[in-house]
């Protein structure tokens, strides 16, 4: 007991003497034995990374008490935004469990080599968003486990040749948002397991030729917002399993016919961010036989040859955006037999599209034509061979004013269209939407529509989210209404069907309470289902009195279940069946020597001699 007791006092000694005034982040002699046996605490550490390891020992209040066996214990740490500056090369000895370690939003600016020693399990460390501007060769020495390094949102502007020489497990290594415009040959030998290497954003104008030698299991590069004007030959060609790759080019007008001749040929995304490219040379990505999926964004073309897609065969999605162009050649898109998504937005001047620049195109399934700010008509048969589209995005097209009336005809598996922010967009076809019969959502909001055409959802027997609101007329309102089906004229004797309707059609079940006044109907409902204009037919037989009042009840409200907005329901006026017929036709009688004459009350007219033998249940006379 007494040695016990001796042994807890000498270390609350060299804990208090560690707390009393030592500063220095070097370790003396014998420091680091001492560390090992536990009997230093952690008092001359980084007050913040002391306290941060304290809050994560909840029995344990005073650094000097604090064991390896208690760092040990520790599997995380919240370095985050601590206001740190410095750190000390003892500050992380014996967290030999910690996992990931993150010190991002703090105001570093170097690092001493050796201080992340005694992190033998780390496989995450975040130093993004401080200001480091310089590495030491040695600094992620023994961090044999480390899998993900975060260096971005820093001022590197270069990097020792052998920095990360130890990270043989790395699989994930970010140093983009840096100022680095220059990078050692070989800087990535060792980390043959890297998946994914993030570059961009910084100001690199050149590139070693071997520059990715031993990126063995690279599949993801991005060299996007950099000074790059070419490209050494050869500088891909050791990526074998290069899946993606994200470029940019700085003010080339055009591009080498074989600048993209040594990429893998497993290849499957090419990102391409130009700013001063105004063509593209035809044939510029062929070879690129696996390519999926091609970006073309942020660039200065203005024209553009028939052929340049030719021998993507594969290609699934392109997205082609940002450029100068006024029209688009009508067989651009040939050949591109397997794709489903393609992108035409942001074109300052595209003005019209060919009316068969998607015939080609049989597997299409998703369009997006947006924030083409001179786009001001679309052909009638622009999607006429578009059968396996399913989402449709026109969008927020400044100039875009009218649709043509067959623009969506044959698009019977669309399920998605977006006709929203056209602000000039004032009036819609009748019938337009009338071949969507799988509609399910349809957004018309912020255009300049004042009022629905008759019939406007029609044929949408699928809709689940209306958008109208934002537009001069809003909120729509859709008025159900009573009408007789089996003869024009109310008046006319019945017995009458009835339905009710709605002129725009029904975007949802639409059901009204039905009553009459002087008769009965064959239902109390009547259901107007979506995609109808009228409901299934109600038999309303004479009453006993003169005439039948078929009344509606309240509006249908909005379903809660369903996303509609910018439209209201109302009901319409009752209907008045058999009720000026019984007028007309009531006998005025008077007897004269020549017989009974009668007079129809309604209009007065001597309809001549009624003699007794024709009159039928008169009575005594």
């Amino acid at each position: 007991m007494k040695n016990f007791l001796k042994s807890t006092v000498l270390l609350a000694l060299f804990g208090l003497m560690a707390c009393g005034g030592n500063s220095k982040d070097t370790l003396g002699p014998g420091d680091a034995d001492e560390i090992t046996a536990g009997t230093m605490g952690i008092c001359n550490r980084t007050p913040q990374v002391r306290d941060a390891i304290l809050t994560m020992l909840s029995d344990i209040d005073n650094c000097a008490l604090v064991t390896k066996a208690h760092l040990s214990s520790i599997t995380r740490l919240n370095l985050n935004d601590q206001g740190i500056t410095d750190l000390r090369r003892a500050d992380f000895y014996g967290l030999d469990n910690l996992p990931g370690l993150s010190l991002s939003f703090n105001s570093l600016s170097t690092l001493k080599e050796g201080v992340f020693a005694g992190l033998s399990s780390l496989k995450s460390l975040d130093l993004s968003f401080n200001s480091l501007h310089t590495l030491p060769a040695g600094v992620f020495s023994d961090l044999d486990s480390l899998r993900w390094l975060g260096l971005d949102y820093n001022s590197l502007s270069t990097l020792p040749a052998s920095v990360f020489s130890d990270l043989d497990s790395l699989r994930f290594l970010r140093l983009d948002s840096n100022d680095l415009n220059t990078l050692p040959e070989g800087v990535f030998l060792g980390l043959s397991k890297l998946g994914e290497l993030e570059l961009q954003n910084n100001a690199l104008n050149t590139l070693p030729a071997s520059v990715f030698s031993g990126l063995d299991s690279l599949q993801v590069l991005n060299l996007e917002n950099n000074d790059l004007n070419t490209l050494p030959e050869g500088v891909f060609s050791h990526l074998d399993n290069l899946q993606e790759i994200y470029l940019s080019f700085r003010d080339p007008h055009t591009l080498p016919e074989n600048v993209f001749s040594g990429l893998p040929t497993n290849l499957q995304t090419l990102r391409l961010h130009t700013i001063g490219l105004r063509t593209l040379p035809e044939g510029v990505f062929s070879g690129l036989d696996n390519l999926q999926h091609l970006y073309l964004y942020s660039n200065g073309l203005n024209t553009l040859p028939e052929g340049v897609f030719i021998g993507l065969y594969s290609l699934r999605s392109l997205s082609f955006s940002s450029t100068f162009l006024q029209t688009l050649p009508e067989g651009v898109f040939s050949h591109l037999d397997n794709l489903k998504y393609l992108s035409l937005h942001s074109h300052d001047l595209l003005s019209t599209l060919p009316e068969g620049i998607f015939s080609d195109l049989d597997n299409l399934q998703r369009i997006d034509l947006f924030f083409n700010d001179q786009l001001s008509t679309l052909p009638e048969g622009v999607f006429s061979s578009l059968s396996n589209l399913q989402d449709l995005n026109i969008t927020s097209n400044d100039l875009l004013s009218t649709l043509p009336e067959g623009l969506f005809a044959d698009l019977s598996n669309l399920q998605w269209l977006n006709l929203s922010g056209n602000d000039l967009l004032s009036t819609l076809p009748e019938g337009i939407f009338g071949d969507l019969s799988s509609l399910r959502t349809l957004q018309l909001y912020d255009n300049n529509l004042s009022m629905l055409p008759e019939g406007i959802f029609s044929g949408l027997s699928r809709l689940k989210l209306l958008w109208l609101q934002g537009n001069p007329g809003t909120p729509f309102t859709l008025t159900i209404e009573l009408e007789r089906t089996d003869n024009m004229d109310n008046n006319a004797q019945g017995p009458a069907t009835i339905v009710v309707k709605v002129a725009e059609g029904a975007p949802f079940d639409m059901t009204v309470s039905l009553s009459a006044q002087g008769g009965t109907l064959s239902a109390n409902t009547a259901t107007i289902v979506a995609g109808e204009i009228k409901s299934e037919t109600v038999m309303a037989p004479p009453g006993e009195g003169n005439s039948v009042t078929v009344r509606l009840g309240p509006a249908p409200a909005l379903p809660q279940f369903l996303n509609h907005a910018g439209i209201q329901t109302a009901v319409g006026d009752s209907l008045i069946l058999f009720g000026q017929a019984a007028s007309r036709y009531r006998w005025c009688l008077s007897i004269s020597t020549g017989g009974i004459y009668g007079a129809n009350s309604g209009n007065r007219s001597g309809l001549g001699p009624v003699y007794a033998r024709d009159l039928i249940g008169l009575g005594d006379l």
